[in-house]
């Protein structure tokens, strides 16, 4: 119940423009009805790729790219095995990209890795990450071609954080010693992170932020408030300014807007007028806007904007 509350929340898509006042449709070509996009990874103007979820609980598989700006979609199977489901993806170019998936059946995670835009995938974990039962793993990202990091929920006693510095042909476990140690009960969301310069940010299911500055390894750790919520989708526009939205546990609304000015050290409460979304949040690079969305919980359905850091 807890992971379908997170994949939930992270079911909006991430795109944000400064200038954008209204939205145009563009069928992704997906092959299964009632799968969508849940994760975006904008390269340019002109190549998006797209890595879909079903609204149904299925497994879905399925990747779309772009080179067009959106005009027209080529979509590619990721997997043929029923077991398995993706969670998230990234890409770097129009020919990389690496996707992560669950597998429904047994438990675990697995990283597949495309370098022809998504006509073959190869799985490249080498049997060494999110391998366990239990493991569930949230998000992968890549800072260029060789070095990216994937993160999953706590597994045998410590949040499970791999990085590669060879384009994910060896995955290496961050030592548990790097790690703030997880609450009980504490777990992560699925694509519920924030990426600045060598700076990574993600949020936890109980109201907490780890923060690294060395690009995933070494880590620490903050507390949001001690509401019974969720530190819900982040955004920084820089290493030390940020907003995160909170989430009720019992009902999805928004639980409020916090930013920080010190990385993620400290939060405020932002006494915000208009609305805000909680579903995902994306920073306007070199500015002070921010692009919201809400798509689960009570009054959703919308994307909001903000000029002045989300007081407005």
């Amino acid at each position: 119940m807890k992971k379908q509350l997170l994949l939930l929340i992270s079911a909006c898509a991430t795109v944000a423009s400064a200038s954008a006042q209204s939205w145009l449709m563009q069928n992704s070509g997906f092959s299964t009805m009632y799968d969508y996009p849940a994760a975006i990874k904008i390269i340019n103007t002109n190549t998006v790729w797209l890595f879909s979820n079903s609204a149904t609980g299925a497994s879905s598989k399925e990747s779309a790219i772009t080179v067009n700006g959106g005009a027209t979609w080529t979509v590619h199977a990721i997997s043929s095995n029923p077991d398995w489901g993706i969670l998230t993806g990234t890409a770097t170019t129009a020919d990389s990209a690496w996707a992560l998936l669950f597998d429904f059946n047994i438990g675990g995670g697995k990283i597949l890795a495309t370098i022809d835009g998504g006509l073959t995938w190869t799985q490249q974990d080498s049997g060494v990450a999110f391998t366990g039962a239990t493991s569930f793993p949230n998000f992968i990202h890549f800072w260029n071609s060789q070095e990216g990091i994937a993160v999953g929920d706590p597994d045998s006693g410590y949040y499970e954080i791999y990085r590669t510095t060879n384009g994910g042909l060896n995955w290496n476990r961050i030592n548990s010693s790097n790690i703030p140690m997880p609450l009980a009960g504490e777990a992560g969301f699925v694509n519920d992170f924030s990426v600045v310069g060598d700076n990574i940010w993600f949020g936890s299911y109980l109201n907490r932020v780890y923060h690294s500055s060395n690009r995933g390894i070494n880590w620490t750790v903050s507390t949001i408030n001690n509401d019974s919520s969720v530190a819900g989708p982040m955004a920084f526009k820089d290493a030390t300014h940020g907003l995160t939205t909170i989430t009720l546990i019992s009902s999805h609304a928004m639980g409020g807007l916090f930013s920080t000015a010190d990385g993620g050290a400290t939060w405020t409460q932002v006494n915000y007028t208009g609305s805000a979304g909680n579903t995902d949040i994306v920073s306007v690079p070199g500015s002070s806007a921010y692009v919201s969305c809400k798509s689960a919980g009570p009054a959703s359905g919308y994307s909001s904007y903000s000029m002045d850091d989300g007081q407005t």
